[in-house]
C-alpha cells in the first residue's frame, strides 16, 4: 500500500466519522429540546470496550472539534457537543464525565456544558479565562455523580 492509498483511506475514515457524529450531533440538537438532562445523560453513556481504544478517543475528539468549527456553532452548541463527545468517549472506555455549570457574564447568568476524561476538560472549543462554576455532574452509565472538586471548566 502506498502513502497516497493510505492518505485517502485515513480521510475516508474521518470524513465517515465526522458523518456519523453529525447525526448523532443532529438528534442531540433536538433531543435537548424534548428530555430532561438525566435522560440524555443515559442515552449518550455507552458501554465501553474491555481496554481503552485511546485512537478512537483521539479521533472523536479531533471530528467533534472540526465538526463543530464545520457548523459554525461552537459558541452555542455546548449540550449536543458534549453529549456526542461523552457518548464516543465512553465507548472508547475513556470513563469521561459530562459536567454542566454558570456564571456571571456581562449579560447575566451564563451556562454551559463541557466533558472531562482524568479531570481534564477535552474536545472544548469555548475560547474564554472566566471558568464556569459547576452545578452538575454525570459519571459512568450517565448516572448523576457529585460534582467532582477542581472541575471548573476554564476551557483549554
Amino acid at each position: 500500500m502506498n502513502a497516497d492509498s493510505t492518505r485517502l483511506g485515513r480521510r475516508a475514515r474521518t470524513a465517515a466519522t465526522i458523518v456519523r457524529l453529525g447525526t448523532l450531533y443532529s438528534i442531540a440538537s433536538i433531543a435537548k429540546h424534548i428530555f430532561p438532562l438525566p435522560r440524555l445523560a443515559r442515552w449518550a453513556w455507552r458501554e465501553p470496550p474491555a481496554a481503552p481504544d485511546e485512537p478512537r478517543a483521539q479521533a472523536a475528539i479531533a471530528c467533534m472539534v472540526r465538526l463543530r468549527t464545520l457548523t459554525g456553532q461552537s459558541q452555542n452548541d455546548c449540550l449536543q457537543a458534549s453529549l456526542v463527545l461523552y457518548r464516543e468517549l465512553s465507548a472508547a472506555g475513556c470513563n469521561p464525565q459530562l459536567l454542566g455549570g454558570f456564571r456571571r457574564g456581562g449579560s447575566g447568568i451564563e451556562g454551559h456544558t463541557w466533558v472531562t476524561v482524568n479531570d481534564a476538560v477535552v474536545g472544548e472549543t469555548l475560547t474564554t479565562s472566566l471558568p464556569f462554576e459547576p452545578a452538575f455532574a454525570f459519571g459512568r452509565g450517565g448516572a448523576r455523580i457529585d460534582v467532582p472538586s477542581g472541575s471548573s471548566a476554564a476551557p483549554i
